[in-house]
């Protein structure tokens, strides 16, 4: 028996819900960047411009300004328990928003009803798709080996394989990695310049020179205008977890979500009554991963893993972030913490680790194109030669998806393996040159019931 999927969960609440005569639009028929746009961002849950026009059908007799303060007060519910909003808004349902004016020197009050109860044809009833991110962008770096005294680039990297900084060349990738089909595509590849000073914990020095955090950011600036306008989040690793950077992404209209060391300082956002003087109280305490008893638990996404999550403060970033603590309980004994964050403090938990666990697509893009297409085997020396090769080695690996994505027939998940696209061009070229070299007729042969079979010899994945 097959799995119930989120899916297929949200496909039965629609057909039930237009059943009931509620009007079907999808999510990203109305997303930022979408013809027909209804949000301006990814952030924002209300569709206003609906509910403008509505409260205007409901309350024809309300003055306009006093619609617009009930839509304010609607839209403005904030307090730190989630059951006191969701009461206040129920009140306002039910029992309508009262917007106070002066009249004749007497204190009344319009009712603003946002449902008409009387008369349901005046309400509009409307379902949308879930409205998360469908692509996200992923940025990170690559290893590549190189020996030679006269190699555009050559300087010491950090090499994951090795641990520890080596001699050689390193290549920056932006990618869009695609949540649906849980894959990435390679977007942009420059290689990283040599000679760029290293980040110092002294801001004078730090600013003053160009760093390789400077290049990273300055890569992505280059490349903002190529992504599409649905894209609102960037997913990196723990690395580029520096204020400078993440800055410099937020001042490009995008969230970061990102990856803390388990001992950053944190602190707790004070949410309790301020002084009638003096200066507000804004922090209430430093975090430590191994208290939570102030985060809230949003349960297990996976066997043996837990999350947490609080909105607080990061020193180190200079603002409010959104932390998101994974507990890996797999091992009783020595149980693992890991500490993601995103700088949009609305986004939930779940979503920060989904996100975050689709930026391991670009460690299976580089692997592909080391692999199979050349991406470590590059002879050339000179700068342009050598950016035209990474920059085709990882355009091929896009190509081989694009075609796996055309031939795919299934309704099952896409399985994309390189190894088997390669075995089966390999097979197709073996198959015409037995045929040509056997002076054999083409079409019987293509047409046998055994074609496929030996087409397909060898390969790992359909």
């Amino acid at each position: 028996m097959k799995p119930i999927t989120e899916n297929q969960i949200e496909l039965y609440a629609i057909e039930e819900l237009e059943r009931l005569g509620y009007q079907y639009i999808h999510g990203l028929a109305i997303a930022p960047g979408a013809e027909h746009a209804e949000r301006e961002s990814f952030e924002q849950v209300v569709l206003t411009g609906r509910l403008q026009k509505q409260l205007a059908v409901i309350n024809p007799d309300i003055p306009e300004a006093a619609r617009e303060q009930a839509i304010s007060r609607t839209l403005q519910l904030y307090s730190p328990d989630l059951i006191t909003d969701n009461e206040e808004f129920h009140r306002f349902l039910v029992e309508k928003i009262r917007i106070p004016y002066q009249q004749d020197g007497y204190q009344r009050s319009h009712e603003v009803a946002l449902v008409d109860f009387d008369r349901i044809e005046n309400n509009e009833f409307l379902v949308v798709n879930q409205f998360t991110a469908t692509q996200l962008l992923g940025q990170d770096t690559s290893f590549i080996p190189k020996s030679g005294h006269h190699t555009y680039g050559l300087d010491k990297f950090f090499d994951s394989c090795r641990g520890r900084a080596t001699k050689g060349l390193e290549v920056s990738l932006l990618s869009l990695i695609d949540l649906e089909r849980q894959t990435a595509y390679a977007l942009s590849v420059k290689q990283t310049p040599p000679s760029l000073a290293k980040e110092s914990k002294d801001e004078v020095s730090a600013t003053e020179a160009v760093t390789r955090v400077d290049f990273y950011l300055e890569h992505l600036r280059e490349a903002r205008s190529c992504l599409p306008k649905a894209v609102q989040y960037g997913v990196f690793d723990g690395y580029y977890a520096k204020r400078k950077f993440i800055d410099g992404v937020c001042a490009l209209s995008l969230h970061a979500i990102s990856k803390l060391r388990v001992d950053a300082r944190l602190r707790y956002l004070y949410q309790g009554a301020q002084k009638k003087r003096g200066r507000r109280r804004r922090f209430d305490g430093q975090v430590s991963v191994d208290d939570l008893r102030r985060f809230e638990s949003v349960g297990t996404v996976a066997e043996g893993l837990d999350l947490y999550t609080a909105v607080v403060n990061s020193i180190s970033l200079q603002r409010s972030i959104r932390v998101v603590v994974v507990i890996n309980r797999k091992d009783q004994e020595k149980p693992r913490v890991a500490l993601l964050f995103s700088t949009d403090t609305g986004l939930s938990a779940a979503s920060i680790y989904r996100f975050y666990k689709a930026r391991f697509q670009l460690e299976f893009l580089f692997r592909d194109a080391k692999q199979f297409t050349g991406l470590a085997d590059c002879q050339a020396r000179d700068e342009k030669a050598l950016h035209f090769h990474f920059n085709a080695a990882l355009s091929t690996v896009n190509l081989a998806k694009i075609e796996a994505q055309r031939r795919h027939e299934s309704d099952e998940a896409m399985v994309f393996s390189l190894f088997s696209w390669k075995q089966r061009y390999f097979n197709e070229q073996f198959l015409e040159l037995i045929i040509s070299k056997l002076e054999l007729e083409p079409e019987m042969i293509k047409n046998h019931p055994q074609y496929e079979y030996l087409r397909d010899y060898g390969a790992i994945a359909s």
